[in-house]
C-alpha cells in the first residue's frame, strides 16, 4: 500500500516538475519571440502634420519590409502641448508594446512644465533618426532680403519683428528666442496652432516671419511665395538655397528631432530588438530617400548613445526657458 502511494506521489511530482519545466521554457520561448502582438505607436500631435507624417513613415516602412512581423497601430494623442502623449507612454513601464515618436516638445515641454510632463529620464530610447532644421522664411514680397536685414529691422523698427511660431517650448519657438537673445533684437512672438496657420500669418502679412521646419514651407518657397533667409544646422542643407545662420553671422545651431522611445525599464530583449531593427531601418534605402526628401539630416544615434544627446539639448534650452519666464514650478 505504501509502496503505491509513493509511486503514486513520485508520479505527481514528476507531472509537476514538466509542467513547471513546460511553463518556464513558454516563458522563455515567448520573450525570444518578441514582439508576439500589435505595438501601438503614439504621435503626440493630430494627423498630417510632420510628428505625425514621421511615425506613419516609419511604420510603414517597419511593417511591409518585415522588420517587424505584427501590426503597428498608430495613434495621435492630442492635447496638453504634447504632455497628454508622453505621459501616457510613461505610464505603461515594462510594456515594450507602447512606442512614442518624440519630436522637440519631448525635451521642451519636461523643462517649462516638469510637474505635467516627464522627462527622457522616464523612458527607455531606441532611435534618434533624423534632424530637422529649422528655416526663418519671410513673405517673398518682404522688405527683409537677408538675415541682416531682419536683424536690423529687430533692432531698429518700432516695436521691434513679429514672429510666428506654433506651440509653445516646439523649437521653431525655442528658435525665436533664441534669436532675440543672441542678435539683441526686439521679437513680438504670435503663436499659432498649427504650420500651416503660422505660414497663413506670413503669407497675410500678420507676422515679419516664421520658423519652421523645411516640410512646413517648401511648397510656398518653390511656388515663389516664400523666401528661406537662413537655415538652423551647422551645415547648410542640401536643397536649400539659404545660409546657416552661423555663416550670417548668427551663432546659433540647432535641429528638430525625430526619435523613437519606449516606457521605461522594458525587458532587456525587447529594448535590443526595437535598436537593431530601428538601425536596420535607418540604412533602409526607402528611409534614405525620406530623410532626403524631407531636408532632414540624418542622425542615426540608437539605444543608450542617445541620453548624451537629450541631457545636452535639456541643457541648451533650460536657460532659454528661463529667461523668457516660460518655466512654471
Amino acid at each position: 500500500m505504501k509502496s503505491k502511494r509513493f509511486t503514486i506521489l513520485t508520479i505527481i511530482v514528476a507531472l509537476l516538475l514538466v509542467l513547471a519545466f513546460a511553463i518556464t521554457g513558454c516563458s522563455s520561448t515567448e520573450k525570444a519571440k518578441y514582439p508576439t502582438k500589435p505595438i501601438e505607436f503614439i504621435v503626440h500631435s493630430g494627423a498630417g502634420g510632420a510628428p505625425d507624417a514621421f511615425v506613419r513613415m516609419v511604420s510603414d516602412i517597419l511593417t511591409k519590409e518585415k522588420f517587424i512581423n505584427v501590426p503597428i497601430s498608430v495613434v495621435n494623442k492630442v492635447g496638453g502641448g504634447g504632455t497628454i502623449a508622453f505621459k501616457y507612454v510613461a505610464s505603461k513601464a515594462e510594456d515594450p508594446y507602447v512606442l512614442l515618436g518624440f519630436p522637440s516638445v519631448f525635451i521642451t515641454q519636461a523643462v517649462i512644465s516638469p510637474k505635467d510632463s516627464p522627462s527622457y529620464k522616464e523612458f527607455t530610447p531606441i532611435a534618434l533618426l533624423s534632424i530637422d532644421p529649422i528655416c526663418v522664411v519671410v513673405n517673398a514680397d518682404s522688405p527683409y532680403k537677408t538675415l541682416n536685414d531682419l536683424i536690423e529691422a529687430g533692432r531698429t523698427k518700432p516695436g521691434g519683428i513679429t514672429w510666428a511660431t506654433t506651440s509653445m517650448g516646439s523649437y521653431d519657438h525655442v528658435m525665436a528666442l533664441k534669436f532675440a537673445e543672441t542678435t539683441k533684437s526686439k521679437v513680438v512672438l504670435l503663436p499659432n496652432s498649427s504650420d500651416g496657420d503660422a505660414v497663413v500669418a506670413v503669407l497675410g502679412g500678420n507676422a515679419d516671419c516664421v520658423s519652421l521646419n523645411p516640410r512646413g514651407i517648401i511648397g510656398q518657397v518653390k511656388a515663389g511665395k516664400m523666401r528661406i533667409l537662413a537655415v538652423s544646422t551647422a551645415q547648410r542643407v542640401q536643397g536649400i538655397d539659404a545660409p546657416t545662420l552661423r555663416e550670417a553671422g548668427v551663432d546659433i545651431a540647432l535641429g528638430g528631432p525625430r526619435g523613437v522611445a519606449a516606457p521605461k525599464n522594458i525587458p532587456p530583449e525587447a529594448k535590443a530588438f526595437l535598436v537593431n531593427t530601428f538601425k536596420k531601418l535607418s540604412e533602409h534605402e526607402r528611409w534614405k530617400k525620406y530623410v532626403q526628401e524631407s531636408y532632414a539630416v540624418p542622425a542615426n544615434l540608437f539605444g543608450d548613445d542617445i541620453v548624451k544627446f537629450l541631457q545636452e539639448q535639456t541643457e541648451y534650452v533650460s536657460p532659454v526657458f528661463k529667461e523668457a519666464g516660460l518655466i512654471k514650478n
